[in-house]
């Protein structure tokens, strides 16, 4: 029997340098005895609900979908949450952040185009000017959250409304976006996010 090689994705090898790369970077810590995550002015609690308006996404089932380009957002773990590419017009704006409350709980990624998202999944609109590199440290924070929630406890758009995740502060007690943004930029591979 042979192997069949055509049917092989480039997420297969974009996973394989990306697991190196997390290896390398822990290899460093080890080494050296220090932490990767730099020190801020301090940590404090934000509700999701002040920072952002979060939105349920809307339910479009297997065949009603068409096929096309839109980027349909499902509660899923990978591949940026994008479940299927679909005909339907985007109903929701690049430049958010979508969690799953249902399926693989907490999940949650930067959405750079414009999307459909299904039912299981909420969409956070920033109430601030947002960039990649802020939205990545702000969704890898709230994937943190992870361990709060279950299929008993779903995290559903009031619960995440209330929800606080601690965020680095600036002097004056606000969300240190310049230090989220430093940081995000300092990492491997950050040029490959704008």
């Amino acid at each position: 029997m042979t192997t069949d090689y055509t049917e092989i994705e480039a997420a297969s090898f974009s996973d394989a340098v990306r697991e190196l790369a997390t290896y390398k970077l822990s290899r460093v810590a080890q080494k050296t005895g220090k932490t990767l995550f730099p020190k801020s002015s301090g940590w404090k609690p934000f509700r999701l609900g002040e920072m952002f308006d979060l939105k349920k996404g809307k339910r479009l089932t297997k065949a009603n979908m068409t096929d096309g380009t839109t980027p349909f957002i499902g509660a899923i773990e990978s591949n940026n949450g994008v479940s299927h590419f679909i005909g339907q017009t985007a109903l929701h704006s690049k430049g958010t952040i979508t969690v799953n409350y249902n399926g693989s709980v907490a999940e949650a990624f930067y959405q750079p185009e414009a999307f459909c998202a299904s039912d299981d999944v909420n969409v956070l609109y920033p109430k601030f000017k947002i960039t990649p590199a802020i939205a990545i440290f702000i969704a890898t924070l709230i994937r943190r959250e992870k361990y709060r929630f279950s299929y008993g406890r779903k995290w559903h758009l009031e619960r995440m409304r209330e929800s606080e995740i601690y965020l680095p502060v600036d002097a004056d007690g606000n969300p240190d976006f310049i230090f989220m943004q430093k940081y995000i930029e300092s990492l491997p591979f950050s040029d490959q996010i704008e």
